[in-house]
């Protein structure tokens, strides 16, 4: 705020100084006293002016804090609302996208967030880990909805008990390395249709998270997935 300064007045010597002089008559002596009474009704004008001043001041202060703090809450209402409507274009494409898969694409809300559970018959051969053309349309398909979650992502690989063979090279870990191998190339193709690199992290669990009993085919069948997390505390950043 551009503001008018105030001339600041300046004290005359005190009136003890001027008694001492000699040669200061009582008109000259009055003249000075009246002098010194008007410096200060200047000085006390030139305070009030101050005050004022800043009580103007504290006020713009506080009403700009309320309009910042309006600013915020509608922003923070505005996002969230988009957020909103994202997931609920999701989870409409995720309810056709099950739907037509025979139950191997499934949606469901897990304790981090929304989470993408495909079975590996879709994606994988078995014991591999490259992704299938079936795969990569259907990812490539996926990639854009989840993108416009604007949440982060972690695609985890899962597999059932049955090992598989250790090769020295490539899985000198058996199923942990599968898993994430796995889990690395499925987000591999998400990126290259459309996720940004720094939504996503990759996991491999191997056996460890079993989501049925591994002593039946079916059992085995279900643990062999790859799941797609949506971090819903990422939306919050």
């Amino acid at each position: 705020m551009n503001r008018t300064s105030v001339p600041r007045p300046t004290l005359l010597l005190p009136f003890a100084l001027l008694a001492c002089s000699p040669m200061v008559t009582q008109d000259q002596m009055e003249q000075r006293e009246q002098s010194l009474r008007t410096s200060l009704d200047e000085m006390k004008r030139y305070q009030l002016d101050l005050e004022a001043e800043n009580q103007t001041l504290r006020a713009q202060n506080r009403n700009l804090q309320v309009q910042v703090e309006g600013a915020r809450a509608t922003s923070a209402r505005s996002a969230s609302a988009e957020i909103d409507q994202a997931f609920a274009r999701l989870n409409e494409y995720m309810q056709k996208l099950g739907a037509g898969s025979g139950g191997d694409v499934t949606w469901f809300q897990g304790p981090e967030g929304p989470v993408v559970r495909i079975q590996d018959q879709i994606l994988f051969r078995s014991g591999s880990q490259s992704v299938s053309d079936e795969g990569r349309q259907l990812l490539a398909k996926l990639a854009p909805e989840l993108a416009s979650s604007g949440a982060n992502l972690r695609v985890e690989g899962h597999t059932d008990s049955d090992q598989v063979k250790v090769n020295i090279d490539k899985y000198p870990h058996g199923n942990l390395d599968l898993s994430s191998e796995r889990a690395l190339e499925v987000a591999t193709i998400l990126i290259a249709n459309g996720l940004p690199t720094e939504r996503v992290a990759v996991a491999g669990y191997a056996e460890y998270r079993p989501v049925a009993p591994n002593d039946t085919p079916e059992g085995k069948r279900k643990n062999r997935r790859v799941e797609i997390v949506l971090l819903s505390g990422s939306l919050t950043q």
